[in-house]
């Protein structure tokens, strides 16, 4: 078995020094040293990943000794389109600056110039004068400190204590501007951590049928949405439980020293030490981790598409239940609203804050960056640098379910060995970035059913509002333009409630996705199609069907509550799904990846209700 193992490196880099941000931060200076969203003068992870890489390389090419590098830090990116991912063993942190002045260092930032030279008539070129903002000048030592880790065996690990400060003393420097005396590294210490940071609260999980769990990265986060731009990729704020459950497989994958794409078959080999978690894994439902500021145990609702302004956009009013228009103004839905501010604020939505890197390929040769391969992360960050001063910090609230493994003895093995994966190991590699994520079990006050609902009696009706995005309907079942889908919703509801429900109205927005990554993933045997998935806020007042047992309707409200909403039946038909755990193989946007989550009845719409 492998394990979770690490190495604390500090780099002490002589002045002068830069790496320049690629965000910009004042105006006129041309290079400001970079600076992360929590203020802190930073050498990049990626930086340092990329240097070492190319030493390791240089090392080999050089005939002096064997360097698995390709293993270690990844195999050099193929021209063509290419669908398959090799992720590199080692992560690595930004490595943050840590002098004992580090408080005082933005006052001993000053100006550098710098020219180029005209050789003709002796003066400086034409618009060649460069104005280098750095704190680190010349004749000072600095030191960086960062974090390396890995999911190891003992002999891997052996093998990276030496690779690690050999690859590292083959550097000459860091940042920018080597070439005329920048960034020399002075000294390298290099020490493997015995104690990894961990979460907190799993020794008290016992036989609970879901947990609430809070995540804290170590680092920034890139959760990849919708692209803006082809080499612009915009971090989404929540992560899909779809994403959370993906890690946790790699890491098992990776602590059991396979290369399997479907954890289940880890169960078979001899080795193997959570043979119940490995069994059972895709009937684990993982909710989507939703953004709150540090220690606020509350998961954020959605804004409900029922929600209109009237008037000012402090007059918010609900229309799910609503008989007739409000009198003193037209009411504006929110694809029409100026400002979002006071609904995030009634409704307990936190602005996580971003923050812009430009990445780049090198060409080793030419010892500059590669033509066309410039790209962006806009990533966000769970340390910010805050308004009075101090640092704010974000955590994520998510959820994990073990409602669908039947067998008690069963389930209680697998929420055992979960827990002590989690709080041994967290959750590794999460993003585009790799990031860890810290976990610990929390207590998270669920979403509440109205009281007002209960004073005045209405025990036949529900409004459901929906949490994170679900595939009620296929694109064939839409009407063309996607101008009306009310018939494809009725459908919907009568098909999943067993006909114990319909649909009286709807409020909902719908969002096409899929291109050719998920295609290639999931449903390359079949013609393409993009999914319909109406979107988190939709909300939907249902009502018990006339004739049938109440009790029925409530059950199936229920079920939907603890294990989210299904796959609507004409999209199965299509992808071939058979409604059980074993359905993320062939799509992505199923109820055991947070998909389809509800809250019902809640206050908001029922406030303004009367008997």
């Amino acid at each position: 078995m492998a394990r979770l193992v690490g190495w604390d490196v500090t780099l002490t880099i002589r002045g002068p020094f830069l790496t320049t941000s690629s965000a910009p931060l004042e105006f006129g200076i041309d290079a400001p040293f970079a600076r992360n969203a929590a203020g802190e003068y930073y050498l990049a992870g990626t930086l340092v990943k990329g240097r070492l890489k190319e030493a390791w390389r240089e090392l080999e090419d050089a005939g002096l000794g064997q360097w698995d590098w390709k293993t270690w830090a990844g195999p050099e990116p193929k021209e063509e389109q290419d669908w398959t991912s090799s992720r590199s063993l080692l992560q690595f942190t930004d490595f943050i600056y840590s002098g004992e002045d580090v408080t005082q260092t933005a006052d001993k930032s000053k100006i550098t110039y710098r020219i180029a030279h005209d050789d003709a008539t002796g003066s400086v070129s034409h618009g060649q004068n460069q104005m280098i903002r750095t704190p680190f000048q010349a004749a000072g030592d600095y030191p960086f400190k960062g974090r390396i880790w890995a999911i190891a065996s003992d002999e891997a690990a052996a093998t990276l204590d030496r690779s690690l400060l050999q690859g590292l003393c083959w550097v000459p420097g860091f940042g920018a501007d080597t070439n005329v005396g920048f960034g020399v590294v002075s000294d390298i210490v290099i020490k493997r951590i015995s104690e990894y940071a961990r979460g907190s609260g799993w020794k008290q999980v016992g036989d609970a049928e879901s947990w609430s769990v809070a995540l804290t990265p170590e680092g920034p986060l890139c959760i990849g949405g919708k692209r803006i731009a082809a080499n612009i990729f915009e971090s989404e704020t929540e992560i899909p439980g779809g994403v959370l459950k993906g890690a946790i497989a790699d890491a098992l994958v990776r602590l059991h020293g396979s290369t399997v794409k479907d954890v289940s078959l880890l169960a078979k080999l001899d080795t193997c030490t959570m043979k119940e978690l490995c069994q059972e894994f895709s009937k684990i439902r993982v909710l989507h981790a939703k953004a709150v500021k540090k220690g606020y145990l509350r998961r954020p609702n959605e804004i409900p598409a029922s929600t209109v302004q009237v008037g000012t956009p402090s007059g918010l009013k609900d229309a799910a239940l609503a008989k007739s228009l409000p009198e003193q103004a037209a009411p504006a839905f929110r694809i029409d609203w100026k400002s979002t501010k006071e609904a995030e604020a009634e409704f307990g939505l936190t602005h996580v804050p971003h923050e812009l890197r430009v990445r780049t390929r090198i060409d080793s040769p030419k010892r500059r960056a590669a033509d066309k391969h410039l790209f962006a992360y806009r990533m966000t960050v769970p340390r910010v640098h805050g308004e009075q001063g101090g640092i704010d910090e974000f955590e994520w609230l998510t959820s994990f379910s073990f409602a669908q493994i039947g067998d008690t003895q069963t389930k209680r093995a697998v929420s055992l060995q979960l827990a002590h994966l989690l709080a041994e190991v967290g959750i590794p590699g999460v993003g585009k970035l790799k990031t860890r994520c810290v976990a610990s079990c929390v207590s998270i006050a669920p979403f509440k059913r109205s009281a007002t609902k209960e004073e005045i009696g209405e025990k036949d009706r529900w409004v459901v509002t929906l949490q994170t995005p679900a595939l009620l309907c296929d694109v064939s079942a839409v009407a063309p333009g996607l101008s009306d889908a009310t018939a494809a919703y009725k459908a919907y509801w009568e098909e999943a409630s067993g006909k114990t429900l319909t649909m009286e109205r709807h409020f909902a927005r719908q969002t096409l996705t899929g291109g050719d990554f998920l295609w290639n993933q999931f449903s390359r045997q079949s013609l393409y199609s993009p999914y319909v998935l109406t979107n988190a806020g939709a909300v939907f007042v249902l009502r018990a069907t006339k004739g049938i047992d109440i009790a029925d309707a409530i059950k199936n409200i229920d079920h939907w509550e603890c294990s989210g909403l299904p796959v609507a039946e004409t999209v199965r038909s299509r992808l071939g799904l058979v409604g059980n755990a074993g359905d993320w193989e062939k799509c992505p946007y199923v109820p055991e990846n947070g998909y389809g989550e509800i809250a019902v009845d809640l206050e908001w719409h029922w406030k303004g209700v009367r008997r």
